[in-house]
Formats: structure tokens, C-alpha cells, sequence
């Protein structure tokens, strides 16, 4: 009879222990994800940011890293559960840091300095005729003000100088509006995903794109947004070439993140989308290899990034890439 008591209780416990283990057996482990999926560029003697590095990245940065940024096809059919594994695993030992940047008080008068976009002129030069300084000028420069970005690992975007304002992005999707003599700053805005492109300034907005495909058009003076709009629905699409605008209209080059496609002629890997100036949907969009076909030319070429330069020559637009 005693033993009759005791079986319920016997199959209840092994039946907890068997829902523990499956628990844990289906818990993802983001040490082993980290090996399958990073472990190759971000281990010992990888070509990328060593784990160390890495883990001094906020968790939200990493997400977005994984998600919506460079990192995207490496966490291609992860699953919610698998991508917040990794992302505790690389973010384990990360200490906390707080930055501050200070708010301008007052408008700085304008500076003679002005650099647009990537390039001052629409054509791409990238020449400045008026540099306000020499080669013999160069050793005599002293540090004035620096910008950390926080919690970034990397900083290479373009900087537009223009009126006594510098305009740059970020890896994290923050354009700042900075005073170009002080530093301080004047607004800062959060795009959705990384912000690689230079800000180009036209008819009071600063425009630019992220690594999600989506361009912007914020007030230049205050940093509130006009408009956005995801410019390509390729699922790898990313927007790293700035913007053109010319006659009242914003050239938006689009590449994608498919560099293993990149050796196929027949896979578009630059798309060139047209947005009106002001708030509005786009005019048109078109592939360099579309482009390159109505001129004639049978042979077939791939384009695989570039920056945006617009020639306007008998009304028509003339883009150059490069990777």
C-alpha cells in the first residue's frame, strides 16, 4: 500500500527532472552560437574586433550589429531566443560608461569652411579650392576639441562643415549637429540603425541614409524630422553611399550587404532611387546594369557599392560607383 503512495510521487519527480533538462537541452548557449556564427572574423587571429572588444559594446548596439546592421547574414534563421543568447554571451563583461556632451548655449557665428556631403560640389571632385591652411601650416596644428562617440567601436563617418556647423552620424544611429570651433552641441538625432553616410545640407535638411535602407531629411536647425522612407525592400539592403541632391531632388544610392553574391553579373548590387527634395515619394528607381543596358552596351558589368555623384548633362543624371 505504502509503495502504491509513493509511485505517484516517484513518476511526478522524474517527470520534473525530464522538463528540467529539455529546458535546458533547448536553451540556446551563445558561447556555441558565438563559435559557429563569429568565431571565424571576431576569434584569435580573426581579421575583426576580438571578443574583448566586442564586449565592450552596449547589449542595444549589439543587437542592432546582428539585426539590422553589418552583421545581418551572419545571424541569418537565428531565432529571438538565439539572438539575445549571443548578445548576453559578447556583452557579459561589459562595465557601464556614462558620456556627456555639452549643449551650445548661444549660435556660433558663421566659419569660412564649408564641405557638403562627401564631396563639396555635385560632381564629385572632392577638391577644396579655399582650404584655409598650407602643407607648411600642417605641424603647427593643435587639438582644440574632440568628439568621443560612445560606445562604438568604430569612427570613419564623412563630416559636413558648413555655416560654423559640423554634421556628422554614427555606428549607433546618432547624427550629431556640432559647433565646429567649440564642439558643443546644437541637437543630436537617433536614426533606426547605423549611420555610415556623409549629411548632405539642402534647402534647410540634412540629408542622409542607415544601414537599413531608410533615408532622412531632418530640419538642418533644429534636427526634427521632415520625412523618411525605405528607399529599397531587398532584405539586405543598406544605404553607405551619401546623397545627392540636385534641382530639388535627393539621389539616394543604395547598395546591399550580399558579398557573396557579389561575383554573379547578374545580381544588382547598387540601386539608384530618386526622392523629391521636399516631403514626398520617390520619382523613380533604377539599377546601374538597367542604366547600363539603354546605352546600348550588351556587355554586362557589376557595380558593386558606390557614393553618389550626379553630372547633369542634356537632362540626364550620370552615377559613378565604386566598392
Amino acid at each position: 500500500m505504502k509503495c502504491d503512495r509513493l509511485l505517484p510521487l516517484v513518476f511526478l519527480t522524474i517527470a520534473l527532472t525530464n522538463l528540467a533538462a529539455a529546458a535546458e537541452q533547448a536553451a540556446p548557449s551563445g558561447s556555441t552560437l558565438f563559435v559557429y556564427r563569429c568565431q571565424g572574423c571576431h576569434g584569435a587571429g580573426g581579421r575583426a574586433t576580438q571578443l574583448s572588444g566586442l564586449s565592450k559594446l552596449p547589449p542595444d548596439y549589439i543587437y542592432k550589429a546582428i539585426t539590422a546592421g553589418s552583421m545581418k547574414t551572419n545571424a541569418d534563421g537565428m531565432s529571438e531566443a538565439e539572438l539575445k543568447a549571443l548578445v548576453e554571451y559578447i556583452a557579459a563583461s561589459r562595465k557601464v560608461e556614462s558620456s556627456h556632451l555639452p549643449a551650445c548655449t548661444a549660435i556660433a557665428p558663421a566659419s569660412d569652411g564649408i564641405w557638403n556631403g562627401w564631396s563639396r560640389e555635385a560632381s564629385n571632385t572632392r577638391f577644396q579650392p579655399t582650404p584655409g591652411l598650407t602643407a607648411a601650416d600642417v605641424p603647427r596644428l593643435r587639438l582644440r576639441w574632440a568628439l568621443v562617440f560612445p560606445s562604438v567601436p568604430t569612427a570613419a563617418n564623412p563630416i559636413t562643415i558648413l555655416k560654423g556647423h559640423l554634421y556628422t552620424g554614427s555606428w549607433d544611429g546618432t547624427i550629431y549637429s556640432l559647433d565646429a570651433l567649440s564642439g558643443c552641441s546644437h541637437w543630436t538625432y537617433q536614426a533606426e540603425a547605423a549611420v555610415r553616410t556623409g549629411i548632405t545640407i539642402a534647402h534647410g535638411l540634412a540629408v542622409f541614409g542607415d544601414l537599413h535602407g531608410t533615408a532622412y531629411a531632418v530640419d538642418a536647425r533644429t534636427g526634427e524630422l521632415r520625412w523618411k522612407r525605405r528607399v529599397e525592400e531587398h532584405p539586405w539592403a543598406r544605404i553607405t553611399g551619401s546623397p545627392v541632391v540636385y534641382d530639388k531632388r535627393v539621389y539616394v544610392p543604395v547598395a546591399s550587404l550580399e558579398e557573396g553574391a557579389a561575383g554573379n553579373p547578374k545580381i544588382s548590387m547598387l540601386h539608384v532611387s530618386r526622392q523629391r527634395g521636399r516631403p514626398g515619394p520617390g520619382d523613380w528607381q533604377t539599377t546601374l546594369e538597367e542604366l547600363h543596358h539603354r546605352s546600348g552596351n550588351s556587355k554586362e558589368r557589376r557595380y558593386p557599392g558606390g557614393h553618389g555623384a550626379v553630372r547633369p548633362v542634356r537632362r540626364c543624371r550620370l552615377v559613378a560607383a565604386h566598392h
